[in-house]
Formats: C-alpha cells, sequence, structure tokens
C-alpha cells in the first residue's frame, strides 16, 4: 500500500511492511556481493568500514558513519575496503519506499500521514545519529514475532527508523571530522593514565588506526600517541617532583607496564632521566636551584 494517498486506511497488520530479518556484522568482507535479495526494502548503517560503496549501478564514495535507504529492485552492493561494521534491517515496504525516477540515487519515503520526502539512497551521517540509528535497527531485532502487539511494536520501530533517516541533516565532512577528532582527544584524555591500547581506544569510536591518526594529526597538530605521551610526561613530572613516589611507582601511575621504557621516554621529552629529576628537585632544593626541565620539544 502506498501510504502518501489520504484515503489508506489500513485495519490489518498484513496492510503494513514485513520484516523480515535484522542482521549486524561486524567483519564484513570485501567484494560485490548483494545483501540481501533485490526484492526487499533495506535501512542499514555502517558504522566503520571503507570509503566506497555501490548502489543501483552508481559506485558512491563516503567515509563511515553513513546511511543507506533503498526500496526493492534497487541493486545494493557492498564494496568497502577492509573490515566493516554495519546493521540492517530487511522489510517488504508494499509502497513504502520507491525509486525517486525524476532524481538518480535518490529514494521517495511515504511516510504516515501524507508525508512523502526524497532522500539520499546514501547520506553520510554524524557519528550520534549513525549510532542512534542503529540503536534502533538493534531495536527491532530484540522484539520477537508473535503476536499482533509484538508486530505493531516492530513495525513502529521501523517507521521511526525510516523516519529517523529522512530527518537526519546530511553530515558536513569538516565539521564532522573536527568533532571526531574533538571525540578521540577526550577519549585519550580520559584513558591516558592507563594501560589501554590505542587500537581499543579507536574501537571505541569504530575509528581505523590509520583514520584516526590522519584525523587527530590534522585537528591538533600531533598524533594521538603523541599526545597521550605529552599527558603522561607532563603527570609524570608532576608526581616525581612533588609526591613521595619512586620511579616504577610513578611508571605505573602514568600508565607505564615497564619502568625501563618509561625512562627511555622520559628522558627523550624532558632531557633527562628521571632519577635525576628526582635527585635535584624534590625537597629540600636549594635557593639556586634550576627552573624545572621543560619539554624538548611542545605541539601546540
Amino acid at each position: 500500500m502506498d501510504f502518501s494517498s489520504k484515503t489508506a486506511n489500513p485495519r490489518h497488520l498484513q496492510d503494513y511492511p514485513d520484516i523480515f530479518a535484522v542482521q549486524q556484522e561486524h567483519k564484513i568482507k570485501d567484494g560485490r556481493e548483494s545483501y540481501g535479495p533485490q526484492s526487499y526494502d533495506v535501512l542499514s548503517v555502517y558504522l566503520k568500514g571503507g570509503p566506497r560503496y555501490a548502489l543501483d549501478g552508481y559506485l558512491l564514495k563516503a567515509e563511515p558513519p553513513f546511511g543507506v535507504l533503498t526500496a526493492a529492485g534497487v541493486v545494493d552492493q557492498d564494496l568497502q575496503v577492509g573490515e566493516a561494521e554495519a546493521v540492517w534491517v530487511l522489510f517488504l515496504g508494499k509502497g513504502l519506499l520507491k525509486k525517486n525516477l525524476d532524481t538518480p540515487g535518490e529514494i521517495l519515503a511515504h511516510l504516515p500521514g501524507d508525508f512523502t520526502v526524497s532522500v539520499p539512497m546514501l547520506k553520510p551521517l554524524a557519528f550520534q545519529d549513525a549510532h542512534s540509528l542503529a540503536d534502533t535497527i538493534r531495536g527491532i531485532g530484540l522484539v520477537k514475532a508473535g503476536d499482533r502487539i509484538r508486530e505493531l511494536r516492530r513495525i513502529g520501530l521501523l517507521l521511526q527508523a525510516i523516519s529517523d533517516y529522512c530527518g537526519m541533516p546530511r553530515r558536513s565532512e569538516k565539521g564532522a571530522a573536527h568533532r571526531e577528532a574533538v571525540r578521540l582527544r577526550e577519549m585519550v584524555s580520559n584513558l591516558a593514565f592507563k594501560p589501554a591500547a590505542m587500537s581499543d581506544i579507536y574501537a571505541r569510536l569504530s575509528l581505523s588506526s590509520s583514520c584516526a591518526e590522519q584525523l587527530f594529526l590534522k585537528a591538533f597538530g600531533v598524533t594521538p600517541v603523541g599526545y597521550r605521551t605529552q599527558l603522561r610526561m607532563a603527570r609524570a613530572r608532576e608526581l616525581l617532583v612533588a609526591s613521595r613516589l619512586d620511579v616504577k611507582q610513578v611508571a605505573r601511575r602514568v600508565g607505564f607496564g615497564d619502568p625501563l621504557y618509561f625512562s627511555r621516554a622520559f628522558r627523550k621529552h624532558f632531557g633527562m632521566p628521571p632519577s635525576r629529576l628526582v635527585r635535584e628537585y624534590r625537597p629540600n632544593w636549594t635557593e639556586s636551584r634550576s627552573p624545572l626541565p621543560s619539554p624538548r620539544s611542545e605541539t601546540v
């Protein structure tokens, strides 16, 4: 049925879209493989992956996260580079979605309330919008089929997901990149003194190592590892001077499991080993003491 019709008045659940499956994939392989028969409508969200995608004969380029909305008859192919993380729902729209024959690459969505909108098949999304949409799709899968109340709940979530996708603004690549860099900086700052691997931090934000490093370097002029080192060294210098902790204890406090590696990193950063800092700058200092050492190079 076509929800854009003013006379439409569905009385039975069979008048609504049939939800066939909700699927999630963490390690999609490369290749021209179509996901779901072409007779299905598909709403998917890519949180991680490469910068390309094939839809309806067009090769599109977009860095994740992005959403994809396709109607029956549209060839939906994944051409992601490397591993990708995605979640999607397959359904039979019964007129809910149609190709926009006047505008290639766009879908006409007919929503309840005589509401029709043309939206891109592929839309770059802000980080928060993409994850919100993915959560809604996952919620559809959590509602098991069985009775009419549950079916109505699933249909409601599907319509919400589609309307959310239609209403979400297209991500500004420049603004989104800076926001992602700021989120990454906050995450690195919060975990700077814990022995967490940088790859684990990147994974929390669905970023590859190369993408995270380029994003951070462009925004702040330093790599994430370099920024974490700056935070660790500044805290280590403070603890070595203002506390009674020994070098090994300070190393552990700032996230280094190996005291020798910490000492080498400290010496490279400040031009002196931590043991010398303790010896020369802890109380009782003399009045002729030198100023505290500064890093050999500061990055803004």
